[in-house]
């Protein structure tokens, strides 16, 4: 039996299912980590438990199916953002 592997395409970028996951957490934990004034790695401890998930996903490492579910799961639902000192002062 032969196993043919679909091509997926999103956002104009192709490639495999997976590889397209990836590509999207990756803009997505980006976004929000930009948003927040995250590191990936205080990312990546908060979502998957450890720091070198969105790391190894980035670079093609080894992740499992469970840790980019986690990933995804954190993204579509994040902890509030906190306010800073400054925005406390001026909402009183």
């Amino acid at each position: 039996m032969k196993i043919i592997e679909q091509e997926w395409q999103v956002d104009g970028r192709k490639g495999s299912k997976v590889e397209v996951l990836a590509q999207s957490i990756l803009r997505r934990v980006e976004t929000l980590c930009a948003e927040r004034g995250w590191t990936e790695g205080y990312f990546s401890k908060m979502a998957a438990g450890d720091v070198t998930s969105v790391d190894r996903l980035r670079n093609g490492g080894k992740v499992t199916a469970r840790k980019m579910k986690q990933m995804e799961a954190f993204l579509d639902n994040p902890p509030p953002a906190k306010r800073t000192a400054r925005e406390e002062q001026e909402a009183s």
